[in-house]
């Protein structure tokens, strides 16, 4: 019997070694040993080291003195971290009650439970291995600071849930440590001094890259499909040697214009008059009135890339992938401004490299519909209103989500030092902030963030369901300092 609470702990230990030489050698070291409750007896305690080393090369006495370089320095490491990130009391069974599980004895119904969860007692710790190698520099006078740095992280031992034989009587589906991805990508931070004296211009950067690779998953690496059930199509597929969660579709190679096309490709439900004795569709090629538009693919209809050219259209060989859900790379930029007690703060965010499927693309409540083919050679991209077959999960409703967005901006007017002083404060500060106010993007749906990942689930990624876009907002204030 239980009330439905749940409870986790963790206990950590943490060491750390610090060695510093001249200011030119460094190294740290530290190890942490953690037990979650969220794993079993055996299973309950990890132990996470870490060791890091920098080398200050303008501390060397070889180094010339360079007047545009303040500071240089090489920086490496390589460290192990742990995830219990698995969910409350994977490691035991869990039984569950309720109507569906009693049961009639002597004309009565008796309460019933059964084991809903398998327990799995060799669920583990998580773990992250990461190595990375970086380069610092300032220049001119630290005006300019420059950090390059590159990773490469490989989680091992993922989380995952996984489906046990029917036989064993299991209803939901516990986790287990089957998954390993990887990681690489190079990070990029800029900040810089434009302009200094009574006006002061700094400008601040952030710029990411990163290549993810599914390199192991359960079932002898069987790609796993995830869906949130819309006409019943997978949206997503995480599969070895590609990203987690990438979309998953049919390639389109245009519309049907003429009768003649429809017949003379591969079968994607086209009138038919049989299958011949190979099992090869023989057409109908004579269908061609109104009942043949409502019940077969007609002109207007999408035209689906037969991939593996076996002359059938269907979903074990001829679905691929069509869209990435990782960008290329992302970017922030922030420019500050202040003059004589004015501030002025503008954030841009930009993403490039990634696509969105658009579920209400292609719905009746859309503009593009207004375009549908209606006609030989009226649309190659928009099929007829009452076509069949395209709704399947295909390039269609795949869009490129690239944006760059004005994120925030901030005015802010604070009042002399000595003003304040002379009542008393420290300082005060007249503010007025806006957040999302401005986007530059080819996405036709509400918004591009929107939908890129779904409730945590990395491989659930890139589908837009209509949810309400990020909202404007507008902020403005008083910040007093006694």
């Amino acid at each position: 019997m239980g009330n439905g609470q749940v409870e986790s702990g963790i206990n950590s230990y943490f060491g750390r070694v610090f060695y510093d030489y001249q200011g030119k050698y460094l190294v740290t070291g530290t190890v942490r040993r953690d037990g979650s409750s969220r794993f079993g007896e055996d299973n309950r305690w990890g132990t996470f080291p870490a060791l890091s080393a920098a080398w200050r090369i303008t501390e060397e006495s070889f180094m010339p003195d360079l007047p545009w370089l303040g500071d240089l320095k090489i920086r490496a490491g390589y460290g192990i971290s742990g995830s219990d990130n698995a969910g409350n009391y994977q490691y035991a069974a869990a039984v569950g009650q309720g109507g569906e599980y009693d049961y009639s004895f002597n004309g009565g119904e008796i309460p019933g439970a059964t084991i809903s969860r398998l327990a799995n007692p060799l669920l583990r710790w998580e773990e992250i291995r990461m190595a990375n190698f970086a380069i610092d520099a300032s220049l001119f006078g630290n005006r300019l600071n420059v950090s390059v740095d590159f990773y490469d992280k490989l989680t091992s031992d993922l989380f995952l849930p996984f489906a046990p034989a029917l036989e064993l009587g299991n209803e939901s589906t516990p986790e287990g440590n089957l998954g390993e991805i990887s990681n690489k990508g190079v990070d990029i931070t800029i900040n810089s001094v434009n302009m200094q004296g009574a006006f002061t211009w700094t400008t601040d950067m952030v710029f990411g890259t990163v290549k993810n690779e599914i390199l192991k998953l359960p079932g002898n690496n069987a790609d796993r499909f995830t869906s949130d059930g819309w006409q019943n199509n997978p949206h997503n597929i995480s599969r070895v040697g590609e990203e987690v969660g990438a979309i998953y579709g049919y390639a389109l190679d245009g519309i049907f214009q003429t009768w003649d096309e429809v017949y003379s490709h591969a079968y994607q439900d086209q009138a038919l008059i049989e299958f011949d004795t190979d099992g090869n569709p023989v057409y109908d090629v004579n269908a061609r009135d109104d009942v043949t538009r409502r019940t077969s693919t007609s002109p207007g209809d999408f035209r689906y890339k037969d991939l593996n050219g076996d002359g059938f259209i269907d979903s074990e060989n001829d679905r691929t992938i069509i869209g990435s859900v990782i960008p290329d790379f992302t970017i922030g930029l922030t420019n500050t401004f202040s003059y004589k007690g004015f501030l002025l703060s503008v954030l841009f965010q930009g993403v490039q490299g990634i696509h969105v499927y658009n579920t209400l693309k292609g719905d009746y409540t859309t503009r593009e519909r207004l375009d549908a083919w209606d006609g030989e050679g009226s649309s190659n991209n928009e099929p007829r209103l009452a076509g069949n077959g395209n709704g399947r999960t295909s390039a269609y409703r795949v869009e490129q989500a690239d944006f760059i967005r004005l994120k925030n901006l901030k005015l802010a007017y604070s009042l002399p030092r000595d003003l304040v002083s002379k009542i008393g404060l420290g300082a005060f500060q007249l503010y007025v902030t806006g957040t999302n106010l401005w986007t530059i993007t080819k996405y036709t749906g509400y918004d591009p963030e929107v939908g890129l990942r779904e409730a945590g689930d990395n491989e659930t990624a890139g589908i837009d369901r209509g949810r309400y876009p990020l909202t404007q907002q507008f902020t403005g204030g008083l910040s007093v300092t006694f």
